[in-house]
């Protein structure tokens, strides 16, 4: 995960927020938000994003 998200983060309401960060080729990077699952694989090249939808204010999780 990127070095600028951490514990108590606060992400913008109403607006497409991109989570990004580094990991090995081909693993499965998950994120939990709002009671919603969003995922992606890490590309080759070692990183991954996943842009969150516009949504109201809510939890995160990322395993």
């Amino acid at each position: 995960m990127a070095e600028t998200l951490g514990s108590d983060m606060v992400l913008q309401r109403d607006w497409e927020n991109s989570i990004h960060g580094k990991g090995t080729a081909a693993a499965e990077v998950k994120i939990v938000f709002n009671k919603k699952t969003f995922k992606t694989i890490v590309h080759p090249d070692g990183f991954w994003v996943i842009k969150l939808p516009k949504m109201r204010a809510g939890g995160l999780t990322i395993s």
